[in-house]
């Protein structure tokens, strides 16, 4: 792994540029893993995110950093897992997605990804874009809950794994209490 501090945000959509920049514009190194990286639409998200970001496969992405965050539509996540390989490997990765199929057993890819040898976390799928963006109702700032196996405080994920999620400008990172 790479310096603490790079996150490789898998997918460049709306929630995925929204996430990267906040990181990036928190100081964080954002890896933006696409399937074009060298497309002019990702190029300008890159330019966007500032000296802070780059772009890559979606693997060599994951592999570069020291958290994924996987923030494909729901019904590419499948595909992505089969094409990241082993980069998912010991590594936390945040699931933004949701299953959206009508029917659907389960609204998430947390086996899967769990499957694929990665610490998964779920967050940052519980509210709409323009929430990440800017995480305030009214005055009051917005907690953003997550759910995992371990706390990012507890062992397996160090305080400053909790710090790089929570970077995110205005989001507090909120875990599951305990009964």
């Amino acid at each position: 792994m790479t310096a603490p501090g790079t996150i490789a945000v898998l997918g460049a959509g709306p929630v995925g540029r929204t996430l990267a920049a906040g990181w990036a514009g928190a100081g964080y190194h954002v890896v933006l893993g696409s399937r074009a990286p060298g497309s002019d639409r990702i190029r300008a998200v890159v330019a966007e995110l500032g000296v802070t970001a780059s772009a890559a496969e979606h693997a060599e992405a994951a592999r570069y950093a020291d958290i994924a965050v996987i923030a494909v539509p729901g019904d590419q996540v499948p595909a992505l897992i089969g094409e990241l390989g082993d980069a998912l490997a010991d590594r936390v990765t945040i699931d933004t997605t949701n299953i959206l199929t009508p029917g659907a057993p389960i609204l998430h890819h947390a086996d899967a990804l769990r499957a694929a040898g990665a610490r998964v976390y779920r967050a940052f799928n519980l509210v709409g874009v323009e929430q990440m963006d800017r995480p305030l109702f009214g005055s009051i700032r917005a907690d953003m809950c997550y759910a995992g196996p371990i706390p990012l405080t507890g062992s397996g994920c160090t305080n400053s794994s909790r710090r790089w999620v929570s970077a995110r400008s205005g989001w507090a990172m909120t875990p599951p209490r305990s009964r």
